[in-house]
């Protein structure tokens, strides 16, 4: 069984997500079948809910656009990935508020032991957004340090602007 938050209307998140419980379906021979570990509450995810966000999803929907769990089972076609790898999701809109879930094997990327949660939960959107916002956006300027993106602390190596985790 998977314990998962949904929703079937947009609105007040507070109003409209409801937790359920359902049975996890067969895997297919390309899904991997995760447990969620940790999935962080972002303004999208909260926009998504409202109807609000620009990418407007197809419901009922599990929230959720980013996370880290640990693969369970795998699909007989499933290359590159085996049980007990640390995953993150890496594309939007999966539905990463749920204990259990399938997924393409394509929208997953295995990740080193040694990463945080915290840090593997909340790797895929905000960073990636004050990355792009520091090379398109804002002159770099020589001794520049981003600090405290979604709890993490990320410094751009400005002489060849290389994002290096700490």
């Amino acid at each position: 069984m998977s314990r998962q938050l949904i929703y079937s209307e947009f609105g007040d998140p507070t109003k409209v997500v409801k937790l359920r419980e359902c049975e996890v379906p067969p895997l297919g021979s390309q899904e991997i079948l995760v447990r969620m570990l940790a999935a962080p509450i972002n303004p999208a995810d909260i926009n998504t809910i409202q109807g609000k966000y620009p990418v407007k999803v197809s419901l009922p929907s599990i929230p959720g656009n980013e996370g880290v769990g640990i693969v369970e089972e795998i699909g007989k076609e499933v290359k590159g990935i085996c049980p007990g790898n640390k995953v993150i999701v890496t594309k939007p809109v999966q539905g990463t508020w749920r204990n259990i879930g399938t997924f393409n094997q394509e929208v997953l990327k295995v990740i080193p032991e040694n990463l945080g949660l915290v840090e593997a939960a909340t790797l895929t959107v905000n960073p990636c957004t004050a990355y792009r916002m520091l090379l398109d956006f804002k002159p770099v300027r020589d001794g520049l340090v981003v600090e405290g993106v979604v709890c993490h602390i990320y410094h751009i190596h400005l002489g060849t602007k290389e994002l290096v985790k700490l």
